[in-house]
């Protein structure tokens, strides 16, 4: 019986461990940015980032990048998906969370 109780203690720990890293994970890529190169292709292929205001664009550039990461991208019948691809993409998609605390929750 305490044999049961430790393995089950075991576990939990092991499983609280796993949210908690995956959480500062996920905090860490929030708190990124984006290089000078990814903000450029950005501000050419969605222009209305250039609108956004400043302390509300490092937000979404932590979201774009969160994305990135979470998103694998695919081209279909041939297609070589680009970085500008993947940026534009994300930029869009995170626009639409970018003010909330919400997230996708199947990507």
């Amino acid at each position: 019986m305490p044999l049961i109780l430790f393995l089950c203690l075991l576990a939990a720990c092991a499983v609280g461990y796993w949210r908690w890293s995956k959480h500062q994970t996920h905090q860490k890529i929030l708190a990124s940015t984006l290089s000078d190169q990814e903000r450029s292709i950005i501000l050419e292929r969605v222009p209305v980032y250039q609108r956004i205001p400043l302390d509300l664009r490092a937000q979404l550039e932590g979201k774009i990048n969160l994305f990135l990461d979470q998103v694998e991208f695919i081209g279909c019948d041939g297609l070589e998906v680009t970085e500008e691809m993947e940026l534009s993409i994300a930029a869009q998609a995170c626009l639409l969370v970018a003010n909330k605390t919400i997230w996708y929750k199947n990507l």
